[in-house]
């Protein structure tokens, strides 16, 4: 038999209105908790929901309801009890005995950041969210990054003041940059939405560039569709029946031909862009002109570094291949062991239907659960051949 096991600690941190705020919340009872993980968004977040009736040891050793009157959630005049800012940790998992009777814990962490929200009402809930909190509350002075600066030295510049650490995917200059007044996170977003760029935390580290997966970190998992597999959206697609394009593109610099005072060459920033279509020629593609999508899936790649659309359409076309096979795309749910992270490989096996069994990438994870059990709903990404 399966216990489930649920394990917040939560770290009471100190604030310039309460700076005598310290000690721990440890609660290994949940109502309900959520949690989405994945590199295409820059925030990993979730909620969680607390038990209405639940009592807490206070400052003299004695049970507190966390509902009684005298206690402050949230934060108003008095020190509050919990408070937006604090630090969490979510550990969950199984309590279970293996064949020689022994007692097992099986748990992990799923999730470390900080409380971004608060609500005092019954059952009292608090919204969750990782080290990005950190970047939405720190506020930048202005600053103009030229030609010459890298995307390393602005994300250096971005996380002044944290205890952060990067992790630069991709080595290029973004060109004249400049931030003005602006959170760190939000010049991440807009890095994103104007290079492409993606940008999440691992831990500690903030990782930043064209993303890829770390295939020398990567766990294999298997799951069954009649043993650990719950329920799916999962959906199977043939390749004739799939249609494929994406638009490539980078930004350039180019010669006016005309010169400065100085003598030096006026340049131009231009954005160069192609439409690339998988298809059934010698080459395995076409290159367009970008023109609305009105039929099948279509991608956008930003590749640093081409210089002509010719290249674009090759460096797009290896990567729209990934997602151009014979197999399962959606996600399917499953319980909290074995525990998936982003990045790893889940082994999919039907002995009833052969085409279903392959082994893809994982993009995305949302855990659920509490008194109502544990869950991970699990995302695909692309076939691994």
């Amino acid at each position: 038999m399966y216990r489930v096991i649920n394990i917040l600690t939560i770290k009471r941190n100190a604030t310039t209105d309460f700076p005598n705020r310290k000690g721990e919340m440890i609660i290994d009872f949940l109502q309900d908790y959520s949690i989405e993980s994945t590199w295409e968004s820059l925030t990993d977040a979730g909620r969680i929901v607390f038990p209405k009736k639940l009592f807490f040891k206070n400052e003299f050793g004695k049970l507190q309801p966390l509902s009684g009157r005298n206690v402050n959630i949230g934060g108003f005049n008095s020190e509050p009890l919990i408070l937006r800012g604090d630090s969490v940790t979510l550990n969950v998992g199984y309590r279970y005995f293996d064949k020689t009777g022994k007692e097992i814990d099986d748990t992990e962490n799923i999730f470390s950041g900080y409380i971004s929200k608060v609500y005092s009402n019954l059952p009292v809930e608090i919204e969750i969210q990782d080290n990005m909190y950190l970047l939405k509350q720190n506020s930048l002075k202005p600053k103009t990054f030229t030609d010459s600066d890298t995307l390393e030295d602005i994300l250096k510049y971005i996380i002044t003041g944290t205890n952060l650490t990067i992790d630069v995917l991709t080595k290029t200059n973004l060109g004249a940059f400049t931030i003005g007044n602006e959170t760190s996170s939000q010049v991440l977003n807009r890095i994103k939405s104007t290079y492409n760029l993606d940008a999440y935390f691992n831990g500690n580290t903030l990782i930043c560039g064209v993303f890829r997966y770390r295939e020398d970190k990567i766990t294999t998992h298997t799951f069954d569709f009649k043993k650990n597999i719950i329920d799916s959206d999962l959906e199977f697609n043939r390749k004739d029946d799939i249609k494929l394009s994406a638009i490539a593109y980078n930004n350039v610099t180019e010669n006016t031909g005309a010169t400065t005072k100085s003598g030096q060459n006026k340049t131009i920033k231009k954005r160069l862009e192609v439409l690339v279509e998988l298809d059934n020629t010698p080459k395995g593609y076409t290159i367009k002109e970008v023109s609305e999508n009105k039929e099948g899936e279509r991608r956008t790649f930003y590749f640093i570094g081409a210089k002509t659309k010719e290249e674009l359409g090759e460096l797009a076309y290896k990567k729209l291949k990934q997602y151009y096979y014979t197999g399962l795309k959606g996600s399917f749910t499953t319980f909290a062991i074995p525990f998936v992270k982003i990045g790893d490989n889940v082994n999919l096996v039907s002995e009833n239907h052969p085409e279903k069994s392959g082994k893809y990438k994982v993009k995305k994870i949302t855990s659920t659960g509490a008194i109502s059990g544990l869950r991970q709903n699990i995302t695909l990404d692309y076939k691994i051949n």
